[in-house]
């Protein structure tokens, strides 16, 4: 798993309309985000250990649930950078 979860996905959880703005690099950066948005009380130190945790005790739905989220964000960037 990652070592750091990207500044630009702490920063842009705290002022949900930047995150309209990010392009997420893989899956795992759409994942970090999601579990930014999902626990924003998580502090830095911490945060690395519990995204890991958080991953860790996903169950299939929730893999289905991010994967088809993460494929809609992806098309609407692809739509957005080829108008």
């Amino acid at each position: 798993m990652a070592k750091s979860i990207p500044a630009y996905i702490r920063i842009a959880s705290q002022n949900k309309k930047e995150t309209m703005k990010i392009n997420y690099k893989d899956f795992e950066d759409f994942l970090m985000w999601q579990f930014s948005q999902e626990n924003p009380q998580i502090l830095d130190d911490d945060s690395i250990d519990a995204f890991n945790d958080w991953v860790c005790e996903l169950d299939v739905e929730d893999w289905f649930k991010y994967a088809d989220k993460y494929a809609n964000e992806y098309h609407r960037i692809m739509v957005e950078r080829n108008k």
